[in-house]
């Protein structure tokens, strides 16, 4: 049974949802950059469409180094809220949630530890509409307290869905937005390329938990992101591909798409897994606030990601470097322009015949001239 709702409302409403926010610049991580919506759901048909649940994404630390790093606390992720996309399906009735941080289970790699969460907030209630219909939310949510996970393991953010006011999902209720990894009926997803897992749960970053449930937590049957990402200090942004698929219209346009799919799996091969596609890879820096007159300085390394060491013990600045300090390179510097910049890397023919299975470490450092501080962002690991 189609666990998934095509969204009814024609377009979204936006709202900020604001806890008390931590002092300091901050800014989303970046892993929603130009991702496009397949559909809202709550994971399956089976559980959580009637239950109480939490749909969760996973961060993989094998993907994304050095970010939400604090000074204070080495070690660890430190993520100062949520941003994300959810809905509610009548929104004159409007639902709660809550927000939900985990670490990974040592006793079980890839999935949430849900017998210890690092935190939770909620619940926190959604407006109300007038339409009588379904409604959309950018939710931006921001914690008293900051919430710490261990670098070692996988982080897990989660949305806590209630029960529905009325009737189940999708009669009523919350969902949260998603982007899916295959084919759907909505024509809306993101195909990666020839170097994604094809193997359980390592090919899907989107899961489920319900606590009235016997079962533990389950990755989705159809492989998705969910529209969740961390609010961390300083600068971000995470490397994208720029895609020619007309079913994920947001990678088609530098930047391109930041997604858990082609963002971090280009169909850049030639022959390419999916027919047609001949992507390209951007390294992107993005800082909310970003200093005026920022110059971003493009890294990038074929090596595994190297030990976090803070910048500071290089030049003056804030984040860390994450990538093999001996074996990087410089591949571009830009001008932040709307608090972001970035460097696309356009590959030649000859290039795409050689690059199948080829790791990149993407980093970005931008230097503020009026301070000469450095700004770090963390780093991804793409293969192509």
């Amino acid at each position: 049974m189609r666990n998934h709702l095509s969204l009814p409302c024609p377009s979204l409403a936006f709202l900020a949802l604001l806890l008390p926010a931590t002092a300091g610049a901050q800014s989303v991580l970046g892993i929603l950059n130009n991702t496009d919506t397949s559909f809202t759901s709550r994971g399956s048909a089976t559980v959580p469409n009637t239950n109480p649940s939490v749909s969760f994404v996973r961060l993989d630390k094998e993907a994304y180094a050095g970010w939400g790093v604090n000074p204070a606390t080495p070690g660890m992720r430190e993520i100062l809220g949520m941003n994300g996309v959810l809905q509610d399906q009548i929104d004159t009735t409007p639902d709660t949630y809550g927000l939900v941080v985990y670490t990974e289970d040592v006793a079980n790699p890839n999935y949430p530890d849900v017998t210890t969460p690092v935190g939770s907030v909620g619940p926190i209630s959604l407006p109300t509409g007038t339409s009588g219909a379904a409604a959309a939310w950018a939710i931006n949510v921001n914690f008293t307290t900051p919430m710490l996970a261990p670098a070692t393991g996988d982080v897990f953010l989660g949305v806590d869905m209630p029960q529905p006011l009325t009737g189940t999902w999708p009669t009523d209720g919350v969902s949260c937005h998603a982007l899916y990894y295959v084919s759907v009926t909505s024509g809306i997803n993101d195909l990666p390329g020839g170097s994604h897992p094809t193997t359980s749960p390592e090919d899907n970053n989107g899961g489920w938990y319900s606590a009235v449930s016997t079962l533990p937590p389950t990755y989705t049957t159809t492989q998705r992101q969910w529209k969740l990402q961390p609010l961390v200090a300083g600068a971000a942004g995470v490397a994208g591909t720029i895609t020619n698929q007309t079913s994920a219209p947001q990678s088609n346009a530098a930047p391109g798409t930041s997604s858990m799919a082609s963002g971090l799996y280009p169909d850049a091969a030639n022959p390419p897994l999916n027919a047609g596609r001949a992507d390209d890879i951007v390294s992107r820096w993005y800082m909310s606030g970003a200093p005026a007159g920022t110059l971003v300085f493009f890294l990038a390394s074929f090596n595994a990601f190297g030990p976090e060491i803070p910048l500071s013990t290089f030049v003056p600045g804030s984040g860390v470097v994450c990538l093999d300090t001996a074996a990087f390179f410089q591949i571009g510097f830009s001008p932040v322009t709307a608090d972001q910049a970035f460097f696309t890397w356009t590959l030649t023919p000859a290039a795409r015949s050689a690059v199948a299975g080829l790791r990149i470490v993407h980093q970005s450092i931008g230097l503020d001239p009026a301070t000469g501080m450095a700004m770090a962002n963390g780093c991804t690991r793409q293969l192509l």
